[in-house]
């Protein structure tokens, strides 16, 4: 049921862009004018409430007031300088979900001073500093669902690190990884989504991601992956949705799939796929939406 959500900001200077997120990931975002003066939004369910912070950085949250600030559960700060004195005006953000941290200049150090925000759910570090070493915070966050750790420092031992998260739903890992990190991936027994898009991970790897029997989406776009890979999805049940774009698959793989009859999404651009062949997977798979070649 829709409900009218009314937040009033300074009048003096936007604290930035207001948005509409879907509390699903990957929260896809509605904008809804500037943070300033009085706002009102119209919020449904499985929505939540957000600012991109402007020009006015961190410093602007502290001209907010502690009702209004209770009131968000996003924040993308992925425009503003981040330090330890940037939380000082943080604090009254209480009910925060998601903070993207997107392309800032954060490393391990920094990642730590996020565990004032205990019911965080999301956290975006494409493109961040943090290291091996700093992924141990997650373990900090019961309620922690889904990590993006593209483009950062990462590697397969850095997933080790993360010891078992039973909360984590969704995971994006870097290019770095190879098939040594995928045995890791067993401590994180709820993972629904997985992108592994452009990692290293061989044919033989995708043994490891027969051992996450919840999983539902899983990208593998821009890998070496073959034909051979795909033996090790058929018994993944609740898989929905594949994507394999501008990997080696040919028609000799696509037999592989025409068992998995509970795919509902297939994405096959820029393989070696026929036209043919897709035909075929096609008539397999009839509730299936096939993209590609």
């Amino acid at each position: 049921m829709p409900k009218d959500i009314s937040v009033t900001f300074p009048e003096k200077q936007s604290l930035g862009s207001l948005y509409v997120a879907e509390q699903a990931f990957p929260h896809l975002r509605k904008w809804v004018g500037e943070a300033r003066g009085k706002v009102v939004v119209q919020l449904v369910d499985e929505r939540m409430l957000g600012v991109a912070l402007g020009s006015v950085g961190w410093e602007g949250l502290s001209n907010t007031d502690e009702k209004e600030l209770a009131l968000l559960e996003s924040l993308d700060v992925s425009t503003c300088q981040f330090s330890e004195r940037s939380f000082a005006n943080s604090t009254e953000l209480k009910n925060l979900s998601e903070i993207r941290l997107d392309y800032l200049k954060i490393g391990d150090a920094e990642l730590r001073l996020l565990r004032r925000f205990a019911g965080l759910k999301t956290i975006w570090l494409t493109g961040t500093e943090i290291t091996d070493n700093g992924v141990r915070e997650f373990k900090e966050f019961p309620q922690i669902t889904n990590l993006v750790l593209k483009s950062t420092g990462v590697t397969d031992q850095g997933i080790g690190n993360m010891g078992e998260i039973a909360s984590l739903h969704g995971l994006n890992l870097p290019t770095q990884i190879t098939d040594r990190g995928l045995d890791y991936l067993k401590c994180f027994p709820s993972l629904k989504r997985l992108d592994l898009s452009f990692t290293k991970i061989t044919n033989e790897g995708l043994k490891r991601i027969a051992d996450l029997p919840v999983l539902t989406e899983l990208y593998l776009n821009d890998t070496t992956l073959g034909d051979d890979g795909l033996v090790h999805l058929q018994n993944l049940k609740n898989l929905r949705s594949i994507f394999l774009s501008g990997t080696r698959i040919s028609d000799a793989g696509l037999n592989h799939l025409e068992s998995c009859t509970h795919l509902e999404h297939l994405e096959l651009r820029d393989t070696r796929a026929t036209e043919i062949g897709v035909a075929r997977l096609r008539s397999r798979l009839t509730n299936c939406a096939i993209f590609g070649p």
